[in-house]
């Protein structure tokens, strides 16, 4: 079996929409294609912790937000 990195994800969840969490999250979308040259690996936001889900968001995807933690420790494919 060959491993082909062309194919690797690393999904990642982010505890946090403020300041700090949507600026990481924009700055992933902005670099995920000097993240896959340097690394290998495609990086994925799948989730993003949020206290009020009916907050508006400029930028951020609104299908990776939840207001439910247990969202995030049990999905497996989160790293």
């Amino acid at each position: 079996m060959s491993y082909n990195n062309e194919d690797k994800v690393i999904y990642a969840a982010v505890l946090g929409a403020g300041t700090v969490g949507s600026g990481v999250y924009k700055l992933a979308q902005q670099m995920k294609d000097d993240f896959k040259a340097k690394t290998g690996a495609k990086l994925c936001i799948k989730k993003m912790l949020v206290k009020n889900l009916n907050k508006e968001r400029p930028g951020i995807d609104r299908e990776v937000l939840t207001d439910n933690w247990t969202e995030i420790i049990t999905d497996d494919e989160i790293d």
